[in-house]
This record gives structure tokens, C-alpha cells and sequence, in this order.
């Protein structure tokens, strides 16, 4: 997986967790007033870094697997450390988690709603989707150029 394929894969995935979270922020401004309802949130970020941590293990492995049978025989076999990683795709099983906030339910409604803390949530998420969106564009626009001018 070069660059660009990566950066790709990481903000599709990102992307994908800021629908889910935006979509749990909707939710929660829908329900403001419903009795008993605690708010939601989505969380991938953790994930998506663990994943990328599994991702750049994957390529040293690789890279000195790769050192080593450039100056050795085949007939030496080196065992290949870690396997099941270079063999699984790192990106694989992502997926962002939903979970509920029970934190200062008020009292009288069992509600935990903030419509503010909402509303700024909703516009930083709308800012990070804009963001991944156009770098996501950006690098479209690169690969249509490289392919254009042939190489």
C-alpha cells in the first residue's frame, strides 16, 4: 500500500465515523426534550490510530524481512515475525463504536441533553468532514493529473 492508498483508506474511514457521529448528534438534538434520554457519541478516533500503529508495524516487518533476504541465500530461511499481521488487512474490522453518556442526567427528566454543547459539536464535525472531503478531492485531482499526462 504506497502513500496516497493509505491516505485515502484513513480518511474514508474517518469519514465514515464523522457521518455516524453526526448522525448521533442529530439524534440527540431530536430527543432534547424526550424524557429519559441519555445522549449519544461515537468514537473512532482510538481505533483509527490503533490502526494505523498495526499498519506501520506491518511495514517494518516487511522492510526487514526484505533487508534480510537481499543479503541472504534462500536456502536460510528467517522465520516471518508476526504473520498474522502481514497477512490481514489493517484497515479491517474498523468500526466506530456508539456509546451513551449517563453523565449529569438532570434529575427531574433523566435527560442529558445540552442543546449547545450539541450545536458545537455538530459545527467542529461539519469542519473535520469539510476538511478529510477536500484533502480526500485533493488527492483524486492527483491521480486524475498523474493519469492524464500518462505516468
Amino acid at each position: 500500500m504506497d502513500l496516497t492508498t493509505r491516505a485515502m483508506d484513513v480518511t474514508k474511514l474517518a469519514l465514515d465515523g464523522l457521518i455516524q457521529r453526526q448522525q448521533a448528534i442529530a439524534s440527540n438534538t431530536a430527543n432534547v426534550m424526550t424524557p429519559d434520554y441519555q445522549r449519544r457519541d461515537v468514537v473512532f478516533e482510538d481505533q483509527l490510530q490503533e490502526m494505523l500503529k498495526k499498519d506501520d508495524i506491518k511495514k517494518e516487518i516487511k522492510a526487514i524481512n526484505s533487508a534480510y533476504y537481499a543479503h541472504n541465500s534462500l536456502d536460510t530461511v528467517m522465520p516471518v515475525k508476526d504473520l498474522k499481521i502481514l497477512t490481514q488487512n489493517s484497515f479491517e474490522g474498523y468500526k466506530p463504536e456508539i456509546i451513551r453518556d449517563y453523565s449529569a442526567l438532570n434529575p427531574e427528566t433523566g435527560n442529558n441533553v445540552n442543546i449547545e454543547a450539541e450545536m458545537m459539536d455538530m459545527a467542529k464535525v461539519g469542519i473535520q468532514y469539510n476538511t478529510l472531503s477536500t484533502l480526500e478531492g485533493k488527492m483524486f485531482e492527483n491521480l486524475t493529473n498523474v493519469i492524464k499526462s500518462g505516468g
